[in-house]
């Protein structure tokens, strides 16, 4: 059986997985222990398809995506199906809060989409999400709203 695959181009864009609101109301810099900026996210990735033949019914569907995001699945030929993955992670830092401020504190991910269209003996498509990526977003702003800092921070 005669498999090929016509990849999109790569979709990234930021989410957020957590998010921490705090506020300094003193006059002095506040340094927010790891004890208490330890983050546990969870998130899905995910890996559907969609195929049809005319041919067989149970299809292998093996391939890698450009971003290096593989695939290797049995499928059965007009039955949409998913896999998916439960994903755990922990995200620690101590972080400084500057005086006199509201703290976003996020932990965020890039959330990467992939897309393949599939054809030769078959047809169909292949598409993946997951997120990639973690890291931990600062955005302060003064106590009126307006925005003073946006900051990442490894972990």
């Amino acid at each position: 059986m005669q498999l090929f695959y016509e990849y999109s181009e790569t979709v990234v864009e930021e989410v957020a997985l957590h998010v921490l609101q705090v506020e300094n109301m003193g006059n002095v810099t506040e340094t927010l222990p790891r004890r208490l900026t330890s983050f546990a996210v969870s998130w899905m990735d995910y890996v559907y398809w969609e195929v049809t033949t005319e041919q067989e019914l149970n299809i292998r569907l093996r391939g890698s995506f450009p971003s290096h995001c593989a695939f290797d699945f049995s499928v059965s030929a007009g039955i949409p199906g998913t896999s998916s993955i439960l994903r755990t992670a922990t995200v620690a830092r101590s972080m400084d809060i500057p005086a006199r401020t509201k703290t976003e504190i996020c932990v965020v991910g890039d959330q990467q989409s992939d897309h393949a269209s599939v054809y030769g003996d078959v047809t169909g498509t292949v598409s993946s999400l997951r997120v990639i990526n973690l890291r931990i977003k600062l955005v302060v702003l003064t106590f009126d709203g307006d925005h003073v800092k946006t900051e990442y921070l490894d972990q």
